[in-house]
Order: structure tokens, then sequence, then C-alpha cells
């Protein structure tokens, strides 16, 4: 079985021949559910301040931009957006491009590694006692902070410097802005934020994650049993090898 976020994804790997696969929505959505059941949304939680969420890195490239003129626009922004809290990727962290921020009296957190299995209950947990959230890029932290109850504004950062792992450079304005989806996000997010803008948002964030393509625990538990009993017929005693002393 192959298991995808939504269904774009899904309909590509099918066209190819590849059966067994189920569109299940973003890991994110089973994380807050996970999140709720152990009961810490009854933690009481005053909502103030924003969360910031700078272009960032990843396994593939490293981003980099004029860090020292951002942390300045941040700390500038009117007292309702205060405190401002920056959340930073990993990769970045270890870059040690958290600097700028402390430097201009702002806040950093990370919520670690993207595969620790408690990653996106901390992402959640962080997200849910800011009222606000923005960015200079549209990526998939737009969503989750919107999911996570955050009204999300975008706040331009100038040009990016861009650097492939392949060896590859790009210079200019974030490139995948022009994505219809992502400046559909920007349209919905104008700073200063819009009263009710929210729910332009809310449903920009539920179709990006697949919200309507989550499972139930029953649907996984059938999906695990069936992959079972097919390894099992698949699996005879000659297939194991064990090497004697």
């Amino acid at each position: 079985f192959r298991f995808v976020f939504e269904g774009v994804v899904a309909e590509e790997l099918r066209q190819i021949d590849l059966g067994g696969v189920f569109e299940i929505g973003a890991t994110f959505h089973y994380a807050r559910e996970l999140y709720r059941r152990k009961g810490r949304e009854e933690i009481p939680i005053r909502r103030r301040g924003t969360i910031a969420l700078p272009d960032k890195s990843d396994l593939g490239k490293l981003v980099d931009f004029d860090r020292e003129a951002y942390a300045r626009k941040l700390a500038a922004l009117p007292e309702k957006f205060h405190p401002v809290y920056v959340s930073m990727h990993w990769r970045d962290y270890e870059r040690g491009c958290y600097q700028p921020y402390l430097e201009a009296g702002l806040s950093v957190v990370c919520a670690g590694h993207p595969h620790d299995p408690l990653f996106y209950e901390r992402i959640y947990d962080t997200f849910r006692h800011f009222s606000y959230s923005c960015s200079n890029e549209i990526s998939t932290s737009f969503g989750l902070s919107v999911l996570s109850g955050c009204q999300f504004f975008f706040l331009d950062g100038g040009d990016v410097t861009i650097q492939w792992n392949s060896g590859e450079a790009y210079k200019g304005s974030e490139p995948k802005l022009v994505e219809p989806g992502r400046e559909a996000c920007v349209n919905a997010s104008p700073y200063p934020p819009e009263e009710g803008g929210v729910k332009r948002q809310r449903e920009l964030a539920s179709t990006f994650s697949g919200e309507h393509f989550v499972k139930s625990p029953e649907f996984f538990r059938q999906k695990w049993e069936e992959g079972r009993d097919i390894l099992s017929s698949k699996v005879s005693v000659s297939d194991f090898q064990i090497d004697g002393p």
C-alpha cells in the first residue's frame, strides 16, 4: 500500500499503474488528534502575539535572505502583534541563522526534526499559543499555523538566494510564490490582517493539507491486517535462512 496526503499525487501514482494508493491527509491532522486525546487541549492558554515562520532551508537546499532586515521588520511590528517569536527550521538552526532574530530582541523556538514522532505535536502546541503567524514564503507552515488557529499574514522579506545540493543556484524573488496555489494564499493573507480574513485561509489550508481525506483508526487497522495477510500468503518457510554457529 502507498499512503499519500492528497489527491493529485494519488492520481499520478494510479496512472503509472501503482495499485493500493490511498489519500489520507497530512500527518499534522493525526498528530493534532493525538494531542487532543492526551488531554493537552484542556490546559488553559491565552493566545497572543505572532509566530514568525521565515523562509527556510531543507535537506535539498540552503535558503538565505537578509535576515537582519527581516528581524528588524518583525521587531517593528505594531504592539498588537507582540510578542514575536521566530520558529526556526532545524537546518537553519544548525547553521546559526537564528542569531539575527536574537540580536533584534526576538525569541526563537524550534520544533526539532520532522522525522521526530513528536514533531507535529510540538508544532501544534507552539502555534496554538499565538494569535497571528507570518512569513516571507508560503509553505506547509501557512496551512499548519492556520489550522492551529492563527491568522496568517504575508510579510515580504525581499530577494532570496537558493543553493541546491545539485550545485544549481538562484537569486531573486521567492520563485514558488508565482504558483497558483501559493499566490492564492498570499492574496488571502494581506498585511495588516483583515477582519474575518481567516475564513478563506482556513479553506485553503484545509484543501492543501488534504483534511477531507483524513481516515479513521479503523481504516488503518484494516489496511494493516490486509497487508499482513498478503505478506503471510507470499512468504514460506523456505524464504527464511537461519545461519548456524
